[in-house]
């Protein structure tokens, strides 16, 4: 080892060796642990535990060669093993082996940041939150660094304070590392950490606060989830709402005049009304009909049944089409059908406009342009100028909502239909129907989140708060011809101020729904309702946290692609498959071909399922006291849980806590200290992925960075593709975002890295770019790992060679510490990724295509193609263009032969053809 000394130190000892060796006998290590030995070993109650020092040799952990250590007026040189084992025995309490475990972790967490930041020394306020949200988000193992997917508790995170850092450092006048700081900073840098990567407040997240980091590659699919379940869903449940509320009166209306008196039964008549509508039959269940008579008691007899019933299915059948006419069109199946009758492209940004024109007819609030200046503008960027009249358009609208609204119920069979697919079990009580009223809401609000990202305290506005103007900016109005600015307060940044902010069309569209769902109020929030609940500012922090999770075991059970991936493995075990099941085995298997991308996809349906029992034992989905948290951890304190639930308890919480738990006198949930809940709690939902409000600013960060490309799911792509990237920096100018989304990138760079290596098993993989040339060359260096290890492999190589990502809609960005000079659009040296452009990205060191990016290389190279074509320019007018085109060709020879398709043959003659026209 390096460490030496010029001669013996403290006399009687063997110097600075001794003097470390005697600090470590103070922590009683087990016999024959050394202040040189790799492996140091303790006793913790029954258990062994090992600290394996050999972790702060490997190259993404050791951010230094060797450091100047002074002790007693004598230099020696360390290495960055040595410097952790100082650091660790300066630091440690002799009164708790088990803290031992955590103090580690977090050298190897400090020791690998500075690593990946290629630094030696932590100087501005800025870099020590950046080193916090690391600490707070990222694992340090044998094999590599990665991601987690739920924060450390604050005792775990930070389980050495930086102050003893600092002191052991310079108690051995170790100079550098951690620079001094005032501790008004320090504490500011670890709050904002905190509000970061939780979206809690440091005092709640030290009490035991925790955060999962639920990000896009299982986000997108609950999104996904969700808006499947909004636009299949809505229409009943808008009808079986206004159903249940002017049913009564108007069926009390009829019984007042054909008795000539008023009455009082509208309460009486919501059972018979809430059975009829969830499937039952009021005339053959004997209890809904009353056969007596007390004094002064109006009886419902068989009678009156059958004209609650007619009236009831009547109602809702007139109701139920009105309600489908006015959504209809706004779906993924009527915009596409819409566009097809228009001959439109078959593409995000023309359903993106379809949804404009359609939102003219929709609300009756004046809008700055009418539908014919909408249509003028939008035609004159069509090919050939195509002309559509506002008759034209009305004429397709017609077609498409006469051809899809065939399928709507029109009678009761089509009714069960309905209550089938929603999953609306019979009930005379109507709780199916509030399920369903519930769960479309939660829907909605999910929908909400991942179209903006917000905090949960900033979505109870009401819909007249927000305001729609024409959209002056040229080269955006063509898709998006109005700006739609919300007129609300932001509590945790500016209190009662009312701030500007613009929203999407699509978030207008949603709170439009939800408003008309809950009761087109211009006051009450229009995303949820109220209930017997009053308004606060901040109602929604309460609000959304539920409504967000609610459909998480709908997701797990529900979800289509899971249900038919199920479906495929049961159909490979059967020997003999019927002609119906041969015709949906080969449908299933053309949907989830055995390659990288289905892997994946299953490991997370897997993942999810085999976390659900953990979330519901936990309380996290607890709807009433008997199902809270404090009440499940008095079950297994108590043993009066089922086995399998006392089991998850006891394999998942933390020894220590369980040891806390049974020095404690328990008679009731009540006697659980709320701490102790919440940090046992937090220890079972260890790394298990689900959704929290803040989690969803997570994912809408990842999105905007995957908007292009990549399998963000229907719903993220559709809705974030066609937008103008001027629209996502102004919510990434916010310190609050930016931070957000510097952690999103590592995220979504690690993504890319993992697909791209994963693929390399595949015969068929859609990339191309220079960046992929690597990725082959990295993956046959690299063995077979499982899904796991790749993750981890993914990550490190993030960590410790990629710098940034910038999406592009021809091209992900990618760069790396030993490219960054070698980029096109370098300047002295530095990338200028606004000065990103096809001519200089296409043909770059740092470039990554793949299938989604098509459109956006076509799209604009055209100009370029027209060009070449033009026969009137000079020759050297069209050197760039030749170039630029030629470099697109390129990315589609290399996607046509890395996915062995001809689907890009047509693309790959349109730019020849160009290239040979341009000479």
């Amino acid at each position: 080892m390096l460490l030496t000394q010029a001669k013996p130190l403290l006399s009687n000892c063997n110097g600075l060796l001794q003097h470390l060796n005697d600090e470590l006998m103070m922590l009683t290590p087990i016999d024959g642990t050394k202040f040189d030995s790799m492996i140091w070993k303790f006793n913790y109650n029954t258990e062994v535990r090992t600290l394996d020092f050999s972790l702060f040799d490997s190259p993404y952990v050791k951010f230094i060669e060797t450091i100047e250590l002074v002790f007693d007026e004598y230099k020696y040189q360390i290495t960055s093993v040595e410097l952790a084992k100082i650091i660790f025995l300066s630091t440690a309490s002799s009164s708790s082996s088990g803290a031992y475990v955590l103090g580690f972790n977090q050298l190897t967490r400090i020791f690998a940041f500075f690593t990946e930041r290629k630094i030696i020394c932590l100087e501005s306020n800025e870099n020590y939150q950046a080193m916090f949200q690391y600490l707070l988000t990222m694992d340090v193992r044998s094999s590599g660094v990665k991601q987690r997917f739920s924060s450390f508790s604050y005792a775990a995170a930070f389980s050495i304070s930086i102050d003893k850092i600092r002191n052991a450092l310079d108690l051995y006048g170790i100079e550098g590392i951690l620079s001094p700081i005032p501790e008004f900073h320090l504490k500011k840098a670890l709050s904002s950490a905190v509000e970061v990567v939780t979206g809690l407040t440091l005092t709640d997240y030290k009490a035991g606060g925790s955060f999962n980091f639920l990000g896009l590659a299982i986000g997108r699919h609950y999104i996904d989830c969700c808006s499947e379940y909004f636009e299949q869903n809505y229409p009943l449940a808008k009808t079986l709402h206004l159903c249940l509320q002017e049913l009564p009166e108007l069926i009390q209306k009829v019984f007042e005049h054909q008795m000539g008196s008023r009455l009082k039964v509208e309460r009486h008549l919501i059972t018979h009304i809430g059975a009829e509508l969830t499937g039952r039959n009021i005339l053959t269940a004997p209890f809904l009909i009353s056969s007596g008579r007390q004094k002064g008691q109006f009886v419902i007899t068989k009678e009156r049944c059958k004209l609650i019933q007619r009236v009831t299915h009547d109602y809702f059948k007139k109701k139920y089409q009105l309600v489908h006419e006015e959504t209809i069109l706004l779906s993924e199946q009527g915009l596409a059908l819409l566009s097809k009758k228009l001959e439109l492209p078959n593409r995000f940004d023309s359903f993106e406009f379809l949804r404009t024109m359609l939102l003219t007819d929709l609300i009756n609030t004046p809008l700055p342009r009418g539908p014919e200046a909408l249509l003028k503008q939008y035609c004159a960027t069509l090919k050939g100028k195509r002309q559509i009249t506002l008759i034209q358009f009305l004429k397709a609208c017609t077609e498409t909502k006469r051809q899809l609204l065939a399928k709507i119920p029109k009678n009761k069979q089509n009714l069960e239909q309905l209550l089938h697919q929603a999953n609306i079990l019979q009930s005379n009580g109507g709780h199916g129907i509030r399920e369903l009223l519930g769960n479309v809401e939660a829907s909605g609000c999910t929908l909400m989140l991942s179209l903006t990202g917000w905090r949960a305290s900033e979505y109870d506005f009401p819909l007249s708060a927000i305001t729609i103007k024409n959209n002056e900016d040229i080269l955006d109005s063509t898709y998006n011809p109005f700006r739609f600015m919300l007129n609300w307060v932001v509590p945790k940044t500016n209190g009662k101020t009312k701030l500007d902010r613009e929203i999407t069309l699509s978030a207008y569209l949603l709170a439009f729904q939800l408003n008309y769902f809950n009761g087109e109020s211009n006051v009450a929030p229009c995303l949820y309702s109220l209930g017997k609940i009053t308004p606060d500012v901040h109602l929604s922090s309460n609000m959304f946290p539920y409504r967000v999770i609610r459909m998480w075991a709908h997701f797990v059970h529900y979800y289509t692609p899971f249900k038919e991936l199920k479906r495929l493995d049961y159909l490979k075990q059967i020997d003999v498959l019927s002609e119906g099941e041969r015709l949906e085995f080969t449908r299933l298997t053309q949907t989830y071909p055995d390659n990288a991308y289905t892997a994946d996809f299953r490991h997370t349906m897997q993942k999810v399922t085999n976390e659900l029992p953990i979330l519901q034992v936990s309380g996290l989905f607890a709807r009433n006291k008997n199902s809270k948290p404090a009440h499940n951890l008095f079950g297994f304190v108590k043993g009066t849980l089922n086995i399998d639930e006392i089991d998850i308890w006891q394999k998942k919480m933390d020894p220590f806590l369980k040891q806390k738990l049974n020095e404690l006198t328990i008679n009731s949930p009540s006697d659980l200290p709320k701490d102790l809940v919440r940090a046992c709690t937090t220890s079972v939902l260890k790394n298990c992925a689900y959704p929290t409000p803040h989690a969803f600013r997570h994912i809408w960060a990842e999105a905007v960075l995957r908007r292009y490309s990549g399998d963000v799911g229907w719903f993220i792509r559709s809705h974030f593709k066609h937008l103008d990237e001027r629209f996502f920096m102004r919510y990434l100018r916010l310190k609050n975002f930016k931070d957000i989304h510097d952690i999103a990138k590592r995220a979504v760079i690690s993504s890319i890295v993992k697909m791209h290596m994963l693929t390399l098993r595949d015969e068929q993989r859609a990339y191309a770019g220079k960046f992929d040339v690597l990725m082959r060359r990295l993956g046959k260096a690299t063995k077979v790992l499982s899904l796991e290890q790749l993750a981890e492999v993914a990550d490190q190589f993030t960590a410790t060679e990629v710098i940034d990502i910038t999406a592009n809609a021809w091209n992900n960005c990618i760069v790396r510490g030993t490219t960054e000079k070698q980029a096109k659009c370098a300047i002295d040296s530095e990338p200028q990724a606004q000065n990103a452009d096809p001519s200089l990205c296409l043909g770059c060191i740092n470039s990554n295509v793949d299938d989604g990016h098509v459109i956006g290389i076509m799209l604009h190279v055209e100009n370029h193609v027209n060009i070449l074509k033009d026969p009137k320019l000079p020759e050297f007018f069209k050197m760039k263009s030749k170039s630029t085109v030629s470099e697109a060709k390129k990315q589609f020879l290399q996607l046509k032969r890395n996915s062995a398709s001809n689907k890009y043959d047509n693309h790959i003659q349109y730019l020849d053809d160009a290239l040979v026209i341009g000479g």
